[in-house]
């Protein structure tokens, strides 16, 4: 059963993540249903999630099928490795002090170095003072083909 708090704080989710909980962790049940429709909505458009992320996030070009949806010709990118951090537009609970982002990254394996390359230019630029990170397991991500982790910042 997911745990669902008021709003956590950045010591409360360290401590799921020590006893090995952090998966348990959820929206609320309102934001829950929020991102469920918006998702309904993507893939009245697109043929898969990924596509969508694939090319919001990594600027891929899209082609549209016989349905009219659009999605990616997965043999036409690029094997570059590309790593991208954006805010996390359906973040868990968490105070408003804090900030939750989605590191991503295609054709390759998240590593530490790309977290702390991520999060270094985030100290800078958002006055972070303190960060968290987790890997979602495969069951929970909703974007199970594109790897990417959960950062959550504390801003100073």
């Amino acid at each position: 059963m997911p745990l669902i708090s008021a709003m956590y704080t950045l010591t409360e989710l360290r401590d799921l993540d020590h006893r090995g909980m952090i998966h348990t962790i959820d929206r609320t049940p309102n934001d829950q249903e929020i991102y469920d429709r918006y998702k309904q909505e993507v893939l009245k458009k697109w043929v898969s999630l990924g596509d969508m992320i694939l090319h919001t996030v990594f600027g891929i070009q899209y082609t549209i099928n016989d349905t009219g949806k659009m999605y990616i010709n997965h043999d036409m990118i690029s094997k570059d490795v590309k790593l991208e951090l954006t805010p996390n537009e359906f973040p868990y609970p968490i105070h408003n002090n804090m900030r939750h982002y989605v590191l991503w990254k295609l054709n390759g394996d998240i590593t530490e170095q790309d977290i702390f390359v991520a999060t270094e230019n985030m100290f800078k630029k958002d006055n972070v003072i303190d960060y968290m990170y987790w890997n979602n397991p495969l069951h929970k991500r909703s974007i199970p083909g594109i790897e990417h982790v959960h950062i959550i910042a504390q801003i100073g």
